[in-house]
């Protein structure tokens, strides 16, 4: 069974700069990011022939037309391989927990829950504090840590049953989950700071967060 040390001692894979962008809630929006890049390009044929870039039918084209890619490139790779990808031998595969079997991910939940509660609170009261830099890092990250967590929790079920490939995607969603929790916290105390009627309700969900941190950074 492989260890939380072996699997980052065996870790020597260079996270390419682009794939912040791939989860952060301001990318960095370069042509020269082969993320944003590719977003940009999109977006401007979009554009040339005259459809609105931000419709869920562009996105739609967008997510197929990225698939096709990803599956030519795929096969490609396979056949210089000499893998046939319709002959692959099949392997009875052991069954993996539900995340809901794992009581950190339930309390997680049960907090996620609270903070999509605060928030139609505050759409339908029409706060301000929703439309702010604190308040829309509140938004986009507290789903993200929440997803995150349940693929660290994947990915260690995944290494100790063998997956090397595992441990590189691990180290790389730990550094996810502490940016993004580092982001929470502040968004979260800079709300409590606004002094609005659920100031006390951030500063609730901020220390619940914090009993949490350490328990998901141990995954």
């Amino acid at each position: 069974m492989a260890t939380k040390a072996k699997a980052k001692k065996e870790s020597k894979f260079k996270i390419p700069k682009w794939w912040d962008c791939q989860w952060r809630r301001v990318p960095c929006g370069k042509d020269s990011c082969a993320m944003c890049g590719r977003v940009n390009k999109q977006r401007k044929k979009h554009i040339l022939r005259g459809e609105d870039p931000d419709t869920m039918e562009s996105a739609l084209a967008d997510v197929g037309d990225m698939f096709d890619e990803t599956f030519e490139l795929l096969h490609k790779h396979s056949k210089r391989m000499g893998i046939d990808l319709n002959n692959l031998p099949e392997e009875p595969e052991p069954e993996r927990p539900e995340h809901e079997e794992y009581p950190l991910y339930n309390s997680l939940t049960q907090w996620y829950k609270g903070v999509r509660k605060l928030a139609k609170e505050a759409e339908e009261g029409f706060q301000a504090w929703i439309k702010t830099e604190a308040g829309q890092d509140l938004l986009w990250y507290h789903s993200m840590i929440l997803v995150k967590t349940a693929r660290q929790l994947d990915n260690r079920w995944e290494i100790e049953h063998g997956d090397e490939f595992a441990a590189q995607d691990m180290e790389y969603q730990g550094y996810v989950l502490s940016e993004s929790i580092a982001i929470l916290k502040k968004a979260l105390a800079d709300l409590a700071a606004l002094r609005t009627h659920q100031a006390v309700d951030f500063t609730f969900c901020l220390s619940e967060l914090e009993s949490l941190e350490k328990k998901i950074l141990k995954i």
